[in-house]
């Protein structure tokens, strides 16, 4: 699960339920520090893996899978809270077309390719 704000609810609530282990990813792995801090402060027993990744990046996605698989054996809980919304308040006819292809590639893509 990304670790931003967001997802911060999510973290918490599997720490509260007692998870063996947690994996948090985000772009930038600054992120992922205070979201593992409070899943510790909540379960302090909770095995925390914290990985950069990006998302919309076939091989990124497959690496962190294998490390996964390499200690963790499998994935029985997948959250996947990726998205964003460069192109938000702007109109096709006045902006950069690529934030647009970059908001469907990242939202559309990385929920149905590589997760199903």
């Amino acid at each position: 699960m990304r670790a931003d704000i967001d997802s911060k609810a999510f973290a918490a609530a599997f720490a509260k339920a007692g998870a063996k282990s947690i994996i948090l990813t985000a772009r930038k792995a600054e992120t992922l520090k205070s979201t593992e801090d409070l899943i510790h402060q909540i379960n302090p027993s909770i095995e925390v893996m914290s990985a950069p990744l990006e998302v919309t990046n076939e091989d990124s996605v497959r690496r962190l899978f294998e490390k996964v698989g390499d200690r963790f054996g499998k994935v029985d809980v997948l959250v996947s809270n990726a998205g964003i919304f460069e192109s938000y308040h702007q109109r096709i006819a006045d902006g950069d077309i690529t934030k647009w292809w970059n908001d469907i590639v990242c939202n559309a893509q990385t929920e149905i390719g590589y997760f199903c």
